[in-house]
């Protein structure tokens, strides 16, 4: 199972991550994408 990180209007992808199949649902992903949010610079 691939956990993408999209920014939809700007269409720019942020991330993926392999994960178990039994990791599919949205709450798996907030992990991931919360240590790609901290990475980035304040002002973006």
């Amino acid at each position: 199972m691939y956990q993408s990180y999209f920014v939809a209007n700007l269409r720019i992808s942020l991330g993926v991550e392999v994960r178990a199949g039994e990791e599919q649902a949205a709450s798996h992903g907030l992990p991931g994408m919360s240590r790609i949010l901290e990475r980035l610079p304040g002002e973006n």
